[in-house]
């Protein structure tokens, strides 16, 4: 699996780190940078394919959540997860009410 994470700073920008699930911190390659996400409250969304491309579909989704107010962002890491086969998953830390 090929995972994107999305990490926000202070100016509301995105840090981008795209990478692979590693065991341990001694198994990154010198060189290489590694980033570890730590537990929070997640929204997940799979692709409905509304739109032709899963990575699309999952975004158009988040966005519309947060439009009609059923997710609220926590500006914390944010996760796009696209398996071997090609299936597209969306992790956004969310805000619990």
């Amino acid at each position: 699996m090929v995972h994107t994470l999305y990490v926000p700073d202070q100016l509301g920008f995105y840090n981008v780190i795209v990478g692979v699930l590693r065991a341990s911190p001694a198994d990154v390659p010198y060189g290489d940078v590694f980033a570890t996400v730590g537990p929070a409250a997640y929204a997940v969304f799979t692709p409905e394919m509304n739109l032709p491309d899963q990575v699309d579909d999952v975004w158009a989704q988040l966005d519309d959540a947060v439009r009609d107010g059923t997710v609220v962002r926590a500006d914390g890491p944010e996760v796009e997860t696209v398996s071997p086969e090609g299936r597209v998953e969306l992790s956004v830390t969310v805000v619990l009410a």
